[in-house]
């Protein structure tokens, strides 16, 4: 039986939703604190637009949600904050590319499976028209981002 739009259950979207929303606020904080670790500006500067992009498709989400009904509360978002979580993060020398430059890189470029996997899972489902083209266009995003870091990695250290 068909139901009309404004009844259908959102609620296993919504659940999606707010783990994406989560681990983009996570991350935000994770590349936030590794490029304050990083000396190489190109590199520093590549690690903070991710995090920009992050912040920002996180409140796009938020946004999205409200707009098919969900009660979405940026206070009950941060009540459990995992964004609050602290990642260690190595400390850097004067060397242009040193291990901990490497690690921190290996870092980010990690995190990309975890986000890819998140947003493949939302795009999986069925999800409203509107939802699904901002999901795609911030996941060919994030692959921009990624690729920019890798980029950057690999004029660091072209072995």
């Amino acid at each position: 039986m068909l139901r009309a739009p404004h009844l259908r259950d959102y609620s296993d979207i919504i659940k999606k939703t707010h783990y994406l929303i989560y681990s983009l606020r996570v991350e935000v904080q994770r590349y936030n604190m590794a490029a304050e670790a990083v000396n190489h500006r190109q590199l520093r500067d590549s690690i903070r637009y991710l995090a920009q992009q992050n912040d920002h498709y996180a409140n796009e989400l938020q946004s999205q949600l409200y707009m098919i009904g969900a009660q979405v509360n940026s206070d009950t978002m941060n009540a459990d904050d995992p964004g609050k979580i602290q990642y260690p993060v190595a400390e850097t020398g004067n060397h242009p590319l040193n291990p901990a430059w490497d690690d921190i890189i290996r870092r980010c470029c990690d995190s990309e499976k975890d986000i890819i996997t998140a947003y493949r899972n939302i795009l999986n489902g069925s999800l409203p028209e509107e939802l699904r083209s901002v999901l795609h266009y911030q996941l060919e995003g994030m692959l921009s981002g990624f690729l920019q870091i890798k980029l950057v990695r690999n004029t660091l250290d072209p072995t």
